[in-house]
Protein backbone atom coordinates (compact mmCIF):
# COMPACT_ATOMS: atom_id res chain seq x y z
CA UNK A 1 0.00 0.00 0.00
CA UNK A 2 1.19 3.80 -0.89
CA UNK A 3 1.01 6.28 1.69
CA UNK A 4 1.50 10.14 1.91
CA UNK A 5 2.50 12.99 4.72
CA UNK A 6 -0.03 15.66 5.80
CA UNK A 7 1.19 18.30 7.82
CA UNK A 8 -0.49 18.53 10.78
CA UNK A 9 -1.96 22.77 11.40
CA UNK A 10 -1.13 23.98 14.64
CA UNK A 11 0.17 21.03 16.33
CA UNK A 12 4.21 21.32 17.06
CA UNK A 13 6.49 18.97 18.93
CA UNK A 14 9.59 20.41 20.66
CA UNK A 15 9.35 22.66 17.69
CA UNK A 16 8.79 20.54 14.81
CA UNK A 17 6.36 20.26 12.52
CA UNK A 18 4.14 16.97 12.93
CA UNK A 19 2.42 14.83 9.99
CA UNK A 20 0.10 12.09 9.66
CA UNK A 21 0.69 9.45 7.56
CA UNK A 22 -2.46 8.56 4.93
CA UNK A 23 -3.10 5.40 2.57
CA UNK A 24 -3.01 6.85 -1.05
CA UNK A 25 -4.41 5.63 -4.28
CA UNK A 26 -2.18 5.29 -7.33
CA UNK A 27 -4.65 3.48 -9.93
CA UNK A 28 -6.53 6.43 -11.91
CA UNK A 29 -9.50 7.38 -9.84
CA UNK A 30 -12.55 10.78 -10.63
CA UNK A 31 -10.80 13.47 -8.04
CA UNK A 32 -13.09 13.80 -4.60
CA UNK A 33 -10.53 16.47 -3.15
CA UNK A 34 -8.32 18.89 -4.80
CA UNK A 35 -4.24 18.62 -2.45
CA UNK A 36 -0.77 18.45 -3.56
CA UNK A 37 -0.47 14.91 -3.11
CA UNK A 38 -1.90 13.75 -6.57
CA UNK A 39 -1.40 14.47 -10.02
CA UNK A 40 -4.59 15.32 -12.21
CA UNK A 41 -5.92 14.69 -15.61
CA UNK A 42 -8.96 15.76 -17.70
CA UNK A 43 -11.03 13.55 -19.16
CA UNK A 44 -14.53 15.03 -20.94
CA UNK A 45 -16.89 12.80 -22.98
CA UNK A 46 -15.61 13.61 -26.18
CA UNK A 47 -12.14 12.80 -25.65
CA UNK A 48 -10.78 9.35 -25.53
CA UNK A 49 -7.17 10.28 -23.98
CA UNK A 50 -6.69 11.93 -20.66
CA UNK A 51 -5.20 15.27 -20.56
CA UNK A 52 -2.54 16.19 -17.99
CA UNK A 53 -3.37 19.38 -15.95
CA UNK A 54 -0.63 18.61 -13.37
CA UNK A 55 -0.18 19.11 -9.23
CA UNK A 56 -3.11 21.48 -7.89
CA UNK A 57 -2.62 24.91 -6.62
CA UNK A 58 -5.19 26.55 -5.87
CA UNK A 59 -8.81 27.44 -6.64
CA UNK A 60 -9.50 31.32 -8.03
CA UNK A 61 -11.21 33.06 -10.30
CA UNK A 62 -11.49 33.81 -14.20
CA UNK A 63 -12.86 36.00 -16.58
CA UNK A 64 -14.92 35.27 -19.29
CA UNK A 65 -14.08 38.32 -21.39
CA UNK A 66 -16.82 38.68 -22.96
CA UNK A 67 -17.53 41.97 -24.27
CA UNK A 68 -20.94 42.04 -23.81
CA UNK A 69 -21.84 39.22 -21.16
CA UNK A 70 -18.88 39.60 -18.81
CA UNK A 71 -18.99 37.40 -16.10
CA UNK A 72 -16.41 35.84 -13.53
CA UNK A 73 -16.43 32.00 -12.76
CA UNK A 74 -14.48 29.84 -10.28
CA UNK A 75 -11.51 27.72 -11.76
CA UNK A 76 -9.28 24.41 -10.02
CA UNK A 77 -5.66 25.74 -10.76
CA UNK A 78 -2.60 22.97 -11.69
CA UNK A 79 -0.11 23.79 -13.06
CA UNK A 80 -0.50 23.05 -16.13
CA UNK A 81 -3.61 24.15 -17.16
CA UNK A 82 -6.58 25.07 -15.37
CA UNK A 83 -10.63 23.66 -15.84
CA UNK A 84 -13.93 25.18 -14.60
CA UNK A 85 -15.36 24.15 -11.24
CA UNK A 86 -18.57 22.91 -13.07
CA UNK A 87 -16.55 20.47 -14.87
CA UNK A 88 -15.06 18.59 -11.74
CA UNK A 89 -16.46 15.39 -12.70
CA UNK A 90 -14.05 15.10 -15.67
CA UNK A 91 -11.47 15.62 -13.39
CA UNK A 92 -9.10 12.33 -12.21
CA UNK A 93 -6.11 11.77 -10.63
CA UNK A 94 -3.37 9.25 -9.04
CA UNK A 95 -1.81 9.23 -6.10
CA UNK A 96 1.96 10.64 -5.73
CA UNK A 97 3.10 8.48 -2.79
CA UNK A 98 5.98 9.09 -0.66
CA UNK A 99 8.76 7.26 0.38
CA UNK A 100 8.59 8.89 4.27
CA UNK A 101 12.48 8.16 4.95
CA UNK A 102 13.01 11.40 6.69
CA UNK A 103 9.83 10.39 9.15
CA UNK A 104 9.91 9.36 12.79
CA UNK A 105 6.96 7.46 14.29
CA UNK A 106 5.92 9.47 16.91
CA UNK A 107 4.76 6.12 19.34
CA UNK A 108 0.91 6.22 21.54
CA UNK A 109 -0.07 9.37 19.15
CA UNK A 110 -2.59 9.36 16.57
CA UNK A 111 -4.69 12.63 14.48
CA UNK A 112 -7.60 11.07 13.05
CA UNK A 113 -6.91 7.50 13.72
CA UNK A 114 -3.81 7.94 11.72
CA UNK A 115 -0.55 8.35 12.87
CA UNK A 116 1.81 10.71 13.37
CA UNK A 117 5.36 11.56 12.50
CA UNK A 118 7.96 14.33 12.30
CA UNK A 119 10.76 14.93 10.18
CA UNK A 120 14.36 13.50 11.82
CA UNK A 121 16.75 16.75 12.41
Amino acid sequence: MSFAYYKIDNITQDGCELYYKKPIDIAIHKATLMDSKHFYYFKSLNLIEYRALGQFNRVSKRSSNCRYNDYDYDVYEFTDDYISCSEKDNIYCIGIPESGEKMVKINGMLYQEYEVYMLSK
